[in-house]
């Protein structure tokens, strides 16, 4: 069964966003975390979308090859912004946190050979 990975990759991909966006929307009085949570507590969410990614992981194997290549560059990038994320969290305060056009590059190209059937 293919759902429960594709919504977990789903919430890894979107609460990465909302954590990437979390000093604009701070700015402009949005909210996208629950009440109930510590909006400013980003190491939890860090960790609460590491999960999601690590529960996303069984979608890969479930994919034709043109998916597969599609999910591995989404899931790629979306989680190298993760990590650019974690190194340093207060950063979403300050700027709009990228992932380098070099490690995109690098995630694309590992990912090109899935659509041929090469991997």
């Amino acid at each position: 069964e293919i759902e429960a990975p594709a919504e977990a990759a789903g919430l890894a991909f979107q609460l990465t966003n909302i954590l990437r966006g979390r000093g604009e929307d701070r700015d402009r009085s949005r909210r996208y975390l629950p009440m109930n949570e510590d909006p400013l507590d980003l190491d939890f969410q860090i960790e609460r979308a590491r999960g999601f990614y690590r529960d996303a992981e069984p979608l890969d194997a479930a994919l034709e090859n043109d998916g597969r290549a599609v999910f591995r560059v989404m899931n790629g990038t979306y989680r190298a912004l993760l990590e650019t994320i974690a190194t340093r969290p207060q950063a979403v305060f300050e700027k709009r946190v990228r992932v380098s056009k070099l490690r995109k590059t690098a995630i694309y190209l590992s990912a090109w050979p899935l659509k041929w059937g090469l991997r």
